[in-house]
């Protein structure tokens, strides 16, 4: 939040849960708005790392190349 105050965040309801509900729940409603939005690429967001990685993604695969490239670095 030091280099990203809370003034330049814009936050807003995207999807509505029931108390209580699953991690698993969660996980696939954050999945859902990472791959909706693209947040996985630097240019609309920062979440590097899919919510989900037992499902097959867009975020998943960027993810799986990024780590790739720095072991292949090593």
């Amino acid at each position: 939040m030091r280099r990203y105050p809370a003034r330049m965040w814009r936050f807003e309801l995207l999807e509505r849960l029931p108390a209580g509900c699953s991690e698993q729940r969660l996980r696939g409603a954050e999945q859902r708005a990472i791959d909706r939005f693209r947040s996985w690429r630097p240019q609309y967001g920062f979440n590097m790392n899919p919510a989900v990685w037992t499902v097959a993604s867009a975020a998943r695969d960027a993810a799986c190349q990024r780590i790739t490239k720095r072991l292949e670095a090593m």
